[in-house]
């Protein structure tokens, strides 16, 4: 079954030409790089090309592009880009680190007619290994072959712009031991898992030791696990940035793993972990969610919350949506946490407190229609619980709480 994004890509990334000599320049490169020679000079990067149906025996110019886009990366250079045309490819891994002001680029023209799928049980569409790559416009489908769909491992200063990742049995992205990751514009679903009928975490995007990872105006959806999850062996990490994004959740519209069409999965659009390390520096991780959409996160589990924001962590939430959910926020001490702004709608319970709560900041939020408790207090009396300048609709009546006005 073909599964195609829900929102139309852009038009841009058109091929680009390239003069003989430069054509020329090109196929040196690629000589260079396969005799085991120096990488040219950022100075004078090249791009390379890759189509699918073109004859063996490419060079890698425009006019005669590698068919394999193993073969496209294994050539690139810090500076180069690699241009793939429309085709299905073989699973790919990372060469060689780009550098700062010089990254290895793979772009998809147009964007999202480049497939990167697995055939083969126990490969990986995207292994990504080395510093500096940008991976623009491509598809990544695991297949449901019992690997990540994309793994990382050391892979600092990675950009997934616009792609598409689906289709996995285990994890969707899986990042680790890296910092300063990037993920935009880009469609993460149907990362699922499942034994003898009953679900197994798959997350859409999770990770350790991950240092600076942003993912912005971006769409994860259909998974059996988290939508966004740090740190499951709880690794030190810190600064995780959600923003613009959409994390939903509906009962799978396709069987796998053992799960039937119509089962209901799915934990949290966020869960946080946070082991005695912190985050290697002996402050807690950050989390910002900003300008974020959560939908569909109940029937699944016990006490199944759209933000499931526990252990040692400092997060700001705000401006977010969350709507046909079990708990809007679940909030666990030792968290500290702010909510601000946000609106919530078609619930059982917007705010959850936990574990004797301490200093949690919830300001200016709505809780509107459908809501069966605006705050429950499920063990431990909340301590310095400051609620204030918060619309309840209905009969919903919060528990006294410090620097209520």
């Amino acid at each position: 079954m073909k599964l195609k994004p829900t929102r139309a890509p852009s038009k841009k990334l058109l091929r680009l030409r390239m003069s003989p000599l430069r054509r020329a320049c090109v196929a040196l490169r690629v000589a260079l790089v396969a005799a085991g020679g120096l990488a040219a000079s950022a100075a004078f990067a090249a791009d390379i090309y890759v189509d699918a149906s073109a004859a063996d025996g490419g060079d890698g110019s425009e006019g005669s592009p590698f068919n394999v886009l193993q073969a496209g990366i294994d050539a690139a250079a810090p500076g180069d880009t690699v241009h793939v045309l429309p085709g299905t490819y073989a699973p790919i891994q990372t060469k060689t680190d780009g550098a700062d002001g010089a990254r290895i680029t793979v772009v998809a023209e147009p964007p999202l007619e480049a497939v990167v799928a697995v055939e083969v049980d126990d490969q990986i569409a995207l292994r990504a290994q080395h510093t500096h790559h940008t991976f623009d416009g491509l598809v990544f489908d695991e297949g449901y072959h019992h690997r990540d769909a994309v793994l990382t491992d050391g892979a600092d200063h990675l950009e997934l712009l616009g792609v598409e990742v689906r289709r996995s049995d285990r994890d969707c992205v899986d990042l680790r031991t890296v910092t300063d990751v990037l993920i935009a514009d880009s469609y993460i679903h149907h990362c699922v898992n499942g034994e003898n009928g009953e679900q197994l975490d798959a997350h859409g995007v999770t990770g350790d030791a991950v240092f600076g990872l942003t993912i912005r105006d971006t769409e994860i959806y259909m998974v059996s696990g988290d939508s966004v999850q740090l740190s499951p062996p709880r690794e030190p990490w810190d600064d995780l940035v959600i923003e613009g994004c959409v994390l939903w959740n509906a009962p799978l519209d396709e069987a796998v793993a053992s799960l039937p069409v119509g089962a209901v999965i799915g934990e949290n659009a966020l869960d946080t972990k946070v082991g005695d390390g912190l985050n290697g520096g002996g402050q807690r991780p950050s989390v910002h969610v900003i300008d974020t959409v959560v939908a569909g996160w109940r029937g699944a589990i016990t006490n199944q919350a759209a933000f499931n924001l526990k252990e040692e962590i400092d997060a700001v939430i705000e401006r977010v949506s969350v709507r046909d959910s079990e708990i809007a926020f679940r909030l666990r001490a030792p968290a500290t946490v702010r909510v601000q702004n946000a609106v919530v709608e078609d619930v059982d319970v917007a705010f959850r407190l936990e574990d004797g709560l301490d200093g949690a900041r919830l300001l200016h939020n709505t809780i509107g229609a459908l809501v069966g408790a605006a705050f429950t207090d499920a063990g431990g009396d909340p301590v310095g619980l400051v609620v204030k300048n918060n619309l309840i609709l209905g009969d919903l009546v919060p528990p006294p709480a410090d620097g209520d006005p």
